[in-house]
């Protein structure tokens, strides 16, 4: 006999919470990644120093960069915000970090680089859960939680990573879930629980010595409080005692904040950062400040490269959707607190790249609770209860977390994004200078090493003994003007500015990428190149204390054993011809272009629809062109040629009018050389 399901039945609600299970499920594989971020290395270094001393660390003093603690003060670079210079002379910061530090490094020593993975998987499943959780509370419907699921996830993923934000995105959650209940109409006559205000001040606590972000649980708790006020002036609904309690959750917060190593100036911290920010234009963009070359701190935009079919914009926009329409909601009901909550948090994901997720986070489960209440919804809900419709619903809830869990597990999203993260556990090889590290440890190098940004934490973070470096990704461990000194000597351009610098300091090692400042090593031959993996380069200089491996550990393109470079690069990324294309850079920097050149093919060859290969391609061809004898003449014309071929196929696959005009340069080039070899005016 065929069995009929009655509205809202046991089987419905089973099919519809599986489908919020199965989008957790493909929100937590963002997590099964290779850990690629690069402050890793300074956390955990930071962290482990914590654990061996006692005492957070507050004053790096393996940056031989800093001023002298006998310089002047009036000669002294002005300190970041919230920094300072004690009574000895040294360049002090608030550590906003620093019991994150503590917690990795204590996984790390448990169980080494599997334990951070297991770390970064605990983390992330505890905010997914947490924000189907409030979703609940809030009465979010549970079939609209599983895709709400998804769309955070994919909004937040960049920034799902082992970091001491992604321990604030979770107490802040847990905040927000404790909260939730004060932003239900039903709950506006129910004193809150004393439970609940010690929780919330515990947790607040916790956040101060975790991650900057705690100043956005205090704007949830202002918030709310704010919103209960308007509330009971406008229906006297409001219980007086629950006023009186989230007014002692409100202080008790603040009185929390000063209780952290450094009181008053981690307390005060988060203000003085957004304030410098403002001042210095940071969020606009490349400009003359040192800290707008930190891309996160640039203000959101959306579709920044021009329309396309960006997921992870679209994901963008459909929270925006989301936020309008609850927003208004909001309005109508006069639930003032969840308006304050989803303006409030949607401005702080629109004011930096970075704070995007965290914004999100919040905002769109808000934003949910209010659209709950609508009664066009609400008609809807009643509607289609237990209707053909809701279970065809349900039926296609599945689909978004089984494709998104696949297009994870294949790198397809990944790649699509031109993400540096990857699927998998351990450490990432083609994003992270460990062999580098590794090379240096077993050579006992003696002198300072000189680091490119993006290598430097890793350097500091896997290099025993801990090295001496001029910077690390910490933007807070040294003032604002060395930082751009620092900047500026890594970009420079050819043997002549960076030479002094490096004399100067005693700089004998260089760990870098691809770029002007490799190229310009290269070209100096007091610069030896004596290991090369995936995009990374140790140069020896051969007149410095490490000369001598310099002189046996010297790398040139004649002795390099190509056919198993482009092996093992393969070997560095799940997606090789991408790796492959990379690592071709750091070859072409150092002017081996017929190595760069059968790397490139190796790309092409896995993925001919690679612009940047064929872009790379073209430099190679260039930049051999350049360097070919005069009297080469059919060498010269020979890549000169294939180097128009490389951008003509490059402009078909983007249409980008720069190339074109590329093009047509060299074609005039081409045509001259003809010209000039021929005899012809």
């Amino acid at each position: 006999m065929h069995r009929t399901t009655r509205p809202g039945s046991i089987d419905d609600r089973l099919l519809i919470w599986l489908t919020v299970a199965a989008a957790v499920m493909a929100g937590l594989l963002f997590a099964a990644r290779e850990l690629s971020t690069e402050d890793l290395g300074y956390h955990l270094d930071y962290g482990n120093q914590l654990l061996a001393t006692g005492h957070p660390v507050d004053h790096d003093a393996d940056l031989y960069t800093l001023p002298a603690p006998d310089m002047p003060a009036a000669q002294r670079p002005t300190p970041g915000p919230g920094c300072w210079y004690d009574d000895a002379g040294r360049y002090r910061f608030p550590n906003a970090n620093w019991l994150t530090q503590g917690l990795i490094a204590v996984a790390y020593q448990a169980g080494g680089v599997p334990a951070l993975n297991v770390q970064l998987i605990v983390l992330v499943a505890g905010l997914l859960v947490l924000l189907v959780l409030l979703m609940r509370r809030l009465d979010v419907p549970p079939l609209i939680i599983g895709p709400a699921v998804l769309v955070l996830a994919l909004v937040s993923y960049q920034r799902l990573t082992l970091r001491p934000e992604l321990f604030g995105y979770v107490v802040l959650t847990a905040q927000a879930f404790m909260l939730a209940a004060a932003w239900r109409p039903a709950e506006h006559e129910r004193p809150m629980s004393w439970r609940v205000v010690a929780g919330l001040i515990g947790l607040q606590l916790l956040f101060v010595n975790l991650h900057s972000y705690f100043v956005l649980g205090l704007a949830l708790t202002g918030a709310t409080l704010v919103g209960a006020f308007a509330r009971r002036g406008a229906t006297a609904s409001m219980s007086v005692t629950h006023l009186v309690r989230l007014g002692a959750v409100m202080i008790g917060q603040v009185v929390v904040c000063f209780v952290n190593p450094w009181t008053w100036r981690l307390a005060i911290l988060p203000v003085q950062t957004v304030l410098f920010l403002r001042h210095n234009n940071v969020a606009d963009g490349p400009a003359a400040h040192p800290w707008t070359s930190m891309g996160d701190l640039r203000r959101t935009i959306i579709f920044e490269h021009g329309w396309s079919a960006d997921i992870v914009a679209l994901a963008v926009l459909a929270c925006l959707g989301i936020i309008a329409a609850g927003a208004v909601s909001a309005l109508r009901q006069r639930r003032w607190s969840l308006l304050l909550v989803v303006a409030g948090m949607t401005l702080v994901g629109f004011s930096a790249q970075r704070n995007l997720a965290v914004g999100m986070i919040v905002a769109v489960p808000c934003a949910l609770a209010a659209l709950a209440k609508a009664s066009w919804w609400v008609d809807i809900r009643d509607r289609y209860t237990g209707h053909v419709a809701q279970r065809v619903a349900i039926g296609a809830s599945f689909v978004p977390p089984i494709v998104l869990g696949w297009s994870i597990v294949t790198n397809v999203l990944y790649a699509a994004q031109d993400s540096p993260i990857r699927f998998g556990t351990g450490l990432s090889r083609m994003h992270l200078p460990l062999a580098a590290t590794k090379w240096i440890n077993e050579h006992d190098v003696r002198g300072r090493i000189w680091v490119s940004p993006l290598c430097s934490s890793t350097v500091r973070g896997f290099v025993r003994p801990r090295p001496e470096l001029n910077m690390i990704t910490n933007t807070w461990a040294y003032p604002p003007q060395v930082m751009r000194q620092v900047l500026v000597a890594s970009s420079s351009y050819g043997p002549v500015p960076f030479g002094p610098t490096a004399e100067r300091l005693d700089v004998s090692v260089v760990v870098t990428q691809p770029g002007r400042f490799l190229h310009g090593l290269a070209a100096d031959r007091r610069w030896v190149p004596v290991h090369v993996e995936g995009t990374f380069v140790v140069l020896i200089r051969d007149d410095g204390p490490d000369g001598d491996l310099a002189l046996r550990h010297g790398l040139t393109q004649q002795g390099l054993d190509i056919a198993g470079l482009i092996r093992s690069t393969r070997r560095l990324d799940p997606v090789p011809g991408l790796a492959t294309w990379m690592s071709a850079r750091v070859l072409n920097d150092l002017g081996w272009h017929d190595a760069a050149l059968a790397m490139l093919a190796d790309s092409l060859a896995e993925n001919p629809s690679e612009p940047r290969a064929w872009i790379g391609t073209a430099n190679a061809r260039t930049a051999r062109a350049r360097g070919r004898d005069p009297a080469d003449r059919a060498g010269v014309r020979q890549d000169m040629q294939r180097t128009v071929e490389a951008l003509g196929r490059a402009w078909s696959l983007t249409h980008d009018p720069q190339l074109l005009e590329s093009v047509t340069n060299i074609e005039q080039m081409l045509a001259g050389f003809t010209a000039e070899q021929e005899g012809r005016p």
